[in-house]
């Protein structure tokens, strides 16, 4: 993992990074020990715009392989609301229930105006229509 206080002083120069990376890879872990480093800096985790909360997609992951409901849950990219992230993040504000990594329910209660500069932290960031608004998209 690099060191934050090196990635802070390359971060310093942009508005809005993109990390990236598999599952468990540190992802968070990096982007927060950044945002404690320098206030300045606001995570934002990809996760919080799940479509679905944890037992409905379970649900739907368990239904009969054939179907088309299985089909399209099985699409990973296709769990994630980026339509709600993109007009969140255009607009600045974060506001209602987001989905929540430790109950696994869209339980999340947020409220909150976003800064000016943005850790946008997730395995899959989104369309290209949100990775052209980063300024520098990182992963491992």
């Amino acid at each position: 993992m690099a060191r934050p206080e090196y990635a802070l002083s390359i971060l310093n120069r942009f508005n809005k990074v993109g990390i990236t990376g598999r599952t468990g890879s540190g992802k968070t872990t990096f982007a927060y020990h950044l945002s404690v480093l320098n206030l300045d800096w606001q995570v934002v985790c990809v996760d919080w715009f799940f479509s679905d909360d944890g037992p409905t997609r379970k649900e739907k992951l368990s239904t009969d392989h054939a179907s088309y409901e299985y089909q399209r849950a099985s699409q990973q990219i296709g769990w994630w609301d980026f339509t709600a992230m993109e007009a969140a993040l255009k607009k600045g504000y974060l506001e209602g229930n987001f989905y929540n990594r430790v109950t696994g329910l869209k339980d999340l209660d947020l409220n909150m105006k976003l800064k000016d500069h943005l850790l946008i932290e997730g395995a899959i960031l989104g369309p290209q229509s949100i990775l052209e608004t980063a300024d520098i998209v990182t992963g491992k």
